[in-house]
């Protein structure tokens, strides 16, 4: 039989173990409930997205407002599965500036009146994008139409990497945030033909110098193509250009930082599982989720997104273009785009 100092150790023992356990599990059930993301000391706690939620709640109350309902509904089930993506590859951390390269920085536009920032990605309807930040910031004629802005990319506009860093962590936390995708191989091609196919006016790709290196490095024979002048021009072929994305040694090709941001893949550009997004748009359906962001922060309605097709006809390309890349590739370049489509939720290339 224990005496009474012995069974009052005892018990105070046991007392503080299980003290110490219910502290634990207190700390266990509010990291599981808490995640840190953004920049600095910019954190936030894991929430049910409150803007979707609360316009979700709200809607519900206008039965004949069914378009709303439905656009707000799959809004807040991608950013579902976006989340959990990202938690379920552990991928759910901090960001800082202090410890990401220069040039690796997301190109993240300001919108103070509004208090709304957008991270642009390029091929993704970026152009209409900057013309409707060029309204917000009120750096074009504030009568001009938003589809009649020209030379949206030479207006210098603000971006969050301007602002000194507790301002940076304070717009982070409490403005709106959104940022649009595309289908990575509609993307790729999209650049491929924008940047690296002959252009006549040019007498050249406007991406001249890497084109040019690609062919060097992708083709034992170049085939150069005569512009009219005299002068010969390297052009890559669709292959060459997608074999140039895929191998890990093309880093050391010397080009413009902002040059391969048309191919990165979008996760890299904006940080989708670090940043805390309300809004995730996708440029196949830009129309209807772009009129309901922008009414939903209170931007006029003189300001909206030039009308486009729900239909890229760079999707009808796509069965021509990759008919004459080889499975390797097509292989390779799915591999290396594959956590753009398991984060937002696209449709896997129908070979895989």
């Amino acid at each position: 039989m224990l005496c009474p100092r012995r069974l009052f150790v005892s018990v105070t023992l046991v007392m503080m173990v299980v003290a110490n356990l219910y502290v634990l599990h207190l700390m266990l059930t509010t990291t599981r409930s808490r995640v840190s993301r953004g920049f600095g000391d910019y954190n936030y706690v894991k929430g049910d997205f409150p803007i979707l939620s609360g316009i979700i709640s709200h809607i519900k109350a206008e039965p004949e407002r069914p378009a709303r309902y439905e656009t707000a509904t799959t809004l807040h089930k991608r950013l579902e599965a976006l989340r959990h993506e990202c938690d379920f590859r552990n991928m759910s951390k901090p960001l800082d500036f202090k410890n990401l390269p220069r040039f690796s920085w997301p190109w993240i536009y300001v919108s103070r009146k509004y208090k709304l920032l957008y991270c642009q990605i390029p091929k993704v309807g970026t152009t209409n994008w900057l013309k409707i930040f060029a309204k917000l910031q009120m750096k074009v004629d504030p009568e001009s139409k938003v589809e009649e802005i020209n030379n949206a990319h030479n207006i210098k506009l603000e971006l969050l990497s301007y602002l000194r860093p507790a301002e940076r962590d304070e717009v982070l936390r409490d403005y709106t945030k959104f940022l649009v995708v595309r289908d990575p191989f509609e993307r790729v091609l999209s650049a491929f033909k924008d940047k690296l196919e002959w252009r006549r006016e040019l007498k050249g790709p406007i991406f001249r110098k890497l084109a040019s290196t690609i062919v060097d490095r992708y083709r034992k024979k170049g085939n150069l193509t005569n512009d009219g002048f005299n002068r010969i021009t390297k052009v890559p072929r669709f292959e060459e250009f997608l074999r140039f994305v895929v191998d890990p040694s093309s880093t050391d090709v010397e080009m413009h930082y902002s040059e391969p941001r048309h191919w990165l893949p979008q996760h890299k550009l904006c940080y989708p599982c670090n940043i805390d997004y309300d809004y995730l748009l996708r440029i196949d359906n830009i129309s209807d989720e772009a009129d309901f962001l922008l009414n939903e922060v209170g931007i006029p309605d003189k300001v909206r997104y030039p009308n486009s097709t729900s239909k890229s006809p760079y999707n009808e390309m796509l069965p021509a273009y990759f008919s004459n890349v080889s499975p390797d590739v097509v292989n390779a370049l799915y591999h290396y785009y594959e956590l753009d489509y398991r984060l937002f939720g696209f449709d896997v290339p129908p070979q895989f």
